[in-house]
């Protein structure tokens, strides 16, 4: 971030009000890796590897 208290308000707001794809491009670009999304109506947690049966091997951040 050039400038992380002009740019904060628009990320918060893509967050909470973007749509699914905006909400993914916003975790991607500014998160850690490790870092989860937790909203009213939706959580995402981060995880690696986690076997579901009947779909196979999960991963968070792909």
């Amino acid at each position: 971030m050039e400038n992380p208290a002009r740019e904060l308000e628009s990320i918060v707001c893509t967050l909470t009000q973007g749509t699914p794809e905006e909400q993914h491009d916003t975790i991607y670009r500014y998160f850690a890796p490790g870092a989860t999304f937790e909203h009213p109506f939706c959580r995402v947690p981060s995880f690696k590897k986690l076997r579901v049966p009947g779909v196979g091997e999960l991963d968070s951040r792909v």
